[in-house]
């Protein structure tokens, strides 16, 4: 199966808004934004870097593929094998709230330093903001 994760998310987004009974049996048709090319490229890409992933320590890996005008899911691989059950594949790592830690940092500094009048002291503050319709938020959803 194509994108077991996504279709797993699509059904629990459905069955929020449709019974089983017309979800499964009522004849509806469902469309999603998802783009068979770029959810194989997703997967191939994944799957070609599991060893680099795996001499570092790690066993699974996860992506998605948004557009970024409108936020359509392009592509959506929950783990990099659904069925393999040593790496529990089944968990999908897209929709576990976690951070991206430490690793993004560089990348938000060096666009603050080239946009933003940012230097080395300015402060950071913790507080809840809004771009747009998104409102990120800390893992555990407290400020500081």
């Amino acid at each position: 199966m194509l994108a077991p994760h996504f279709v797993q998310w699509v059904i629990e987004e459905l069955e929020k808004k449709y019974d089983k009974d017309t979800l499964f049996k009522g004849g509806i048709i469902i469309k999603t934004t998802l783009d068979l090319e770029q959810q194989v490229l997703a997967e191939t890409s994944l799957a070609n870097n599991l060893a680099v992933l795996q001499e570092n320590g790690a066993n699974n890996s996860s992506m998605i593929y948004l557009d970024s005008i409108n936020g359509d899911v392009l592509a959506y691989v929950g783990s990099i094998n659904y069925f393999d059950e040593k790496i529990q594949g089944q968990n999908d790592m897209v929709r576990r709230p976690r951070q991206s830690g430490s690793a993004i940092k560089p990348f938000i500094y060096a666009l603050g330093f080239q946009l933003l009048p940012l230097t080395l002291d300015t402060p950071m503050f913790d507080i809840p903001f809004k771009i747009g319709r998104d409102e990120p938020n800390n893992a555990d959803g407290k400020f500081e």
